[in-house]
């Protein structure tokens, strides 16, 4: 009868979230796409500045500024998109890259580190070297 009265502990488990993403071979890729992409948009910019500074025309000065703010906003725009799609796509990798990482280890309860004060086994080094594989 004792055995009737007991009740299942829950292993939980912790991962440092930020170290984890911060060393996620396709977020660092993303970094350094991201950074090419606006350093072109920038030389882009600065190219229609110049094309505009050039104008003497007045009117086609307005018109030209009009037809490039709509440019620039359109390019933002689309990569603004493109990259909030690649961030998803990341995010669910690594909460399943977690998931595979706390099945592995029998937790039942994962945590970012910051959200559990106390206890908990400390799966980031686990996750890190899943990253690897």
């Amino acid at each position: 009868m004792a055995n009737e009265n007991k009740t299942k502990v829950s292993q939980l488990g912790i991962i440092n979230v930020q170290a984890l993403v911060s060393q996620t071979p396709s977020v660092v890729a993303l970094r350094e796409e991201e950074m090419k992409k606006r350093g072109e948009l920038q030389q882009w910019v600065n190219g229609v500045n110049q094309e505009i500074a050039a104008e003497a025309d007045t009117a086609k000065k307005a018109e030209l500024t009009q037809k490039y703010q709509t440019e620039l906003n359109e390019r933002q725009q689309k990569m603004q998109a493109e990259y909030v799609e690649k961030v998803q796509k990341i995010d669910a990798e690594i909460l399943k890259l977690i998931e595979n990482v706390a099945k592995k280890e029998n937790v039942e309860y994962i945590f970012n580190t910051g959200s559990l004060l106390f206890g908990g086994k400390d799966l980031t080094q686990q996750a890190i070297d899943a990253l690897k594989k």
